[in-house]
């Protein structure tokens, strides 16, 4: 009788447990359904661009700086005999960094994501060229530095317009909030690298049409200007 006793209050020990932790995990669930991401704090896009000091090399001659300048576009059908006069070769770079905040509720097995701040560098770095057959204060010197400055000008100008465009798509893309969750604690990784594949998709297609809009400016200022230099300072001789 006193085993069956032993038993019994057992059975009722397992049982207490039982509601007091399906009562635990209701409670849980509740506060995971009530746990809202909300931002704290603004976010800050932060679009950056730059242009190092215009580097200037009149040490090569036509022959060297046609090879720098192989592939480029050319305004003459190809049947044209043409020398390359002047270059203006800029090496850009775009670089973003995403920085993240994270609320972590340990009990609930979950957690928020923030993105606190976005920063993009885009970097222009122009060496202009003019061939060493044009001596400085020569009409064709001036005339094709002018002409290489104005190409320099062209890509700083589109450069400034798609950073403002960029720093709109992002806020467009992020107007819902940036703030994200909740998830669970060993998804937050996870979660931030599909955050950050957004950001980068956005960023590199606005780079994109900057360039392709940079090529098409470009081309049409070398179509305008195409036999201008040779015409005007054969005029002078």
């Amino acid at each position: 009788m006193l085993g069956l006793e032993l038993v019994g209050a057992g059975l009722l020990y397992v049982e207490a447990g039982s509601k007091r932790e399906a009562a635990y995990e209701k409670a849980k669930q509740k506060a995971i359904a009530e746990l809202t991401c909300d931002p704290t704090h603004s976010l800050d896009i932060k679009i950056d661009p730059t242009q190092t000091p215009i580097k200037y090399d009149f040490t090569k001659n036509i022959a060297q700086i046609g090879k720098i300048g192989e592939g480029a576009y050319s305004p003459y059908e190809p049947h044209e005999e043409t020398y390359t006069m002047g270059l203006a070769v800029g090496r850009q770079s775009l670089e973003y960094t995403i920085g993240f905040s994270s609320m972590v509720y340990d009990k609930l097995d979950r957690a928020c994501i923030h993105i606190r701040e976005i920063t993009v560098e885009i970097k222009f770095d122009p060496t202009i060229y003019v061939a060493s057959e044009y001596p400085k204060g020569s009409c064709e010197f001036k005339e094709v530095l002018d002409h290489e400055k104005e190409h320099v000008h062209i890509t700083q100008r589109t450069l400034n317009k798609h950073s403002k465009i960029l720093g709109n798509n992002l806020k467009e893309a992020l107007k819902g909030g940036y703030s994200f969750g909740p998830f669970k604690i060993d998804s937050v990784e996870r979660a931030q690298q599909i955050l950050q594949k957004k950001i980068a998709k956005i960023t590199f297609d606005a780079n994109d049409r900057m360039n392709k809009e940079n090529n098409k400016l470009q081309n049409r200022f070398d179509d305008r200007d195409k036999g201008r230099i040779t015409a005007k300072c054969d005029q002078k001789q």
